[in-house]
């Protein structure tokens, strides 16, 4: 998936989606950059995030709002979480 080829993106969350205090999800990569995660469809995410994880939706028009707004550097494609990062039933 390329960003720039789809029309919305699927953003991982810490809290739910209605929640006022929800926030994206960053990841710091091997190079130290702070990284906005997307996924091209909820199965993808799922896939790599897991069952629990929860999510939204995000028009990829409105990611440059989102990466200055969240102080990412960038976005990364179908980032795969490890299983000791993944979300658990009742942890959100």
């Amino acid at each position: 998936m390329t960003v720039g080829e789809r029309d919305t993106v699927v953003v991982p969350l810490r809290g739910l989606p209605h929640d006022d205090e929800a926030v994206c999800e960053l990841r710091r990569l091997v190079d130290d950059r702070l990284a906005l995660p997307v996924y091209a469809s909820v199965e993808e995410l799922v896939a790599r995030c897991g069952g629990a994880q929860p999510w939204m939706a995000v028009p990829t028009g409105r990611l440059p709002a989102l990466l200055a707004a969240t102080g990412a550097d960038g976005v990364v494609e179908g980032l795969e979480l490890p299983a000791e990062l993944r979300h658990r039933g009742g942890d959100r």
